[in-house]
C-alpha cells in the first residue's frame, strides 16, 4: 500500500498527527492484537476529531474477516473499512475520500 501510494503522489508519513488520511492495517487473529487494532483505530478517530486528519482507512486481517461486524461498530469511526482484496485499489479508494481527480 505505502508502494502504491507513494508512486501515486501521496507523500507517506510516519506521524498520523502530519497525515490527511491514516491507514491502520489490522490484525485479528490473537485477541490482543485485535484489542490493539480496536484501539488503534479509535485513536485514528480522535486525530480526525481534532483537525488536520480527514479521514481514517481500516485494512488489514481485522477488516477482513470481521467486515461486516467493523462496518455496524465502527462507521462513525473509520471512513472507508477495507478487505484485504480491496488494498491493492487504495490509491482509487483515498482519492474519493480526498475529492481527488486523476
Amino acid at each position: 500500500m505505502l508502494g502504491l501510494l507513494g508512486g501515486n503522489d501521496y507523500e507517506i508519513t510516519a506521524d498520523p498527527e502530519d497525515a490527511d488520511v491514516v491507514i491502520v492495517n489490522t490484525c485479528g487473529f490473537i485477541e490482543p492484537a485485535k484489542e490493539e487494532s480496536i484501539e488503534t483505530i479509535l485513536e485514528a478517530s480522535r486525530l480526525k476529531e481534532r483537525g488536520r486528519c480527514k479521514a481514517v482507512v481500516v485494512t488489514g486481517c481485522l477488516s477482513t474477516r470481521y467486515e461486516k461486524e467493523l462496518k455496524q461498530e465502527m462507521s462513525g469511526d473509520a471512513d472507508l473499512i477495507l478487505t484485504l482484496r480491496e488494498e491493492r485499489d487504495i490509491v482509487r479508494h483515498v482519492d474519493q475520500l480526498l475529492g481527488r481527480t486523476r
